[in-house]
């Protein structure tokens, strides 16, 4: 699949958002329940010490299941819909995440932002941290849309894209603006978790990525970070929300929105909450990766949460998945989840022929209660 090198050029938006404040460290199972509960799942993993805070490399399970609003079933029952059109979709992509959790073991990186698209190394426009990044890390291959997510021993977690190991420093994009204390915590509590990694809408690269485990397992039980190509979403220098190109719980769109969204449909911009209606049987399609997908789309739905950089005049589609989700669904299925016409990718196209835009999530997207 060719990728515009010159919209890549044009984008002046983040490839690296780094989600570090001067706030207390991340716990994370400190999130409750509405009713002041502690949600299930929060024992500590990894040893019986107790000590939950993710230290030393021993992750809380709440790093597995990180988020209650990204658990948020959909209410259809209220839910108010917007049919969409795909066409016929040409290409199904993953955007790959890396998820890592770092020990005081690993080295600490410094981090710097680059000035040339592509050539991560290249140019220098300023140092915007130091973190701890796995020892055996390689971010050698990291795609356009690519993202690494590193939960520190603190407990804090670091979201970074497009970024290269270069020699004595990472370099790659960062978010434009303000010192480390005005970017927003990836977790604060905004009536979503809002902030993260995702250049186009600046939502959370954790939530909503397809994990290791989940579609070879029982399944996924959380909302879907879904990427469609330029060619769907739609702007409007317009809208009555003063929010250009984007909708709520995104916070931005891409900086190219509003020459190369050419979407027709206006409640589909980033940020839309995507579903597949109960009416349409998941079972009865072919291949246990697809079907697994359609289930999530029906019960939790799937957030527009990035370009999937496709060009304009073919319709695409992209997934966030954890680095390896693509060769374990190859060892256990023989199905390649980058797909261009085999089962995997009609099952997909069915899907999309169904899917449609809930226009109404703040009344018909709860959070869930546990």
């Amino acid at each position: 699949m060719t990728r515009n090198v010159f919209f890549a050029l044009i984008s002046l938006i983040s490839f690296v958002f780094v989600a570090l404040t001067g706030c207390a460290p991340y716990d994370p199972c400190a999130f409750q329940n509405p009713d002041g509960s502690f949600r299930p799942g929060c024992e500590q993993v990894g040893d019986d010490t107790g000590d939950d805070t993710g230290s030393e490399g021993n992750a809380p399970t709440g790093w597995d299941r990180p988020f209650l609003d990204w658990h948020r079933t959909i209410d259809w029952s209220t839910a108010t819909l917007m049919s969409t059109d795909w066409g016929d979709i040409k290409w199904i992509d993953l955007d790959e995440v890396t998820l890592a959790v770092t020990t005081t073991e690993d080295p600490q990186e410094e981090f710097r932002a680059s000035t040339d698209w592509g050539d991560w190394c290249a140019g220098n426009a300023g140092v915007e941290g130091t973190w701890y990044v796995p020892e055996d890390g390689d971010f050698s291959e990291m795609q356009d849309n690519g993202l690494a997510v590193f939960l520190q021993p603190d407990g804090s977690i670091v979201e970074v894209g497009m970024i290269q190991d270069c020699e004595g420093h990472f370099g790659g994009w960062i978010l434009p603006g303000g010192d480390s204390d005005e970017k927003p915590d990836v977790y604060q509590d905004d009536g979503f978790t809002f902030w993260g990694g995702h250049g186009g809408s600046h939502l959370s690269a954790l939530g909503g990525t397809i994990r290791l485990g989940e579609l070879t397992g029982d399944g996924i039980d959380h909302v879907l970070a879904v990427e469609p190509n330029k060619l769907h979403l739609y702007y409007s220098a317009d809208e009555a929300d003063g929010q250009p190109g984007y909708v709520w719980p995104a916070h931005s769109a891409d900086s190219y929105a509003s020459d190369h969204y050419i979407g027709s449909i206006p409640e589909l911009q980033m940020g839309s909450l995507l579903a597949v209606p109960k009416s349409f049987n998941c079972s009865d399609l072919s291949t246990q990766p697809a079907t697994m997908i359609c289930d999530a789309l029906q019960t939790y739905g799937g957030l527009v949460v990035d370009d999937s950089w496709g060009e304009e005049d073919e319709s695409e589609v992209a997934f966030s998945a954890e680095l390896g989700v693509r060769e374990e669904a190859m060892a256990t299925f023989n199905i390649e989840l980058r797909d261009a016409g085999g089962s995997y990718a009609t099952d997909i196209e069915d899907i999309f022929r169904q899917v449609v835009v809930i226009t109404n999530p703040q009344e018909s997207w709860p959070t869930p209660t546990e």
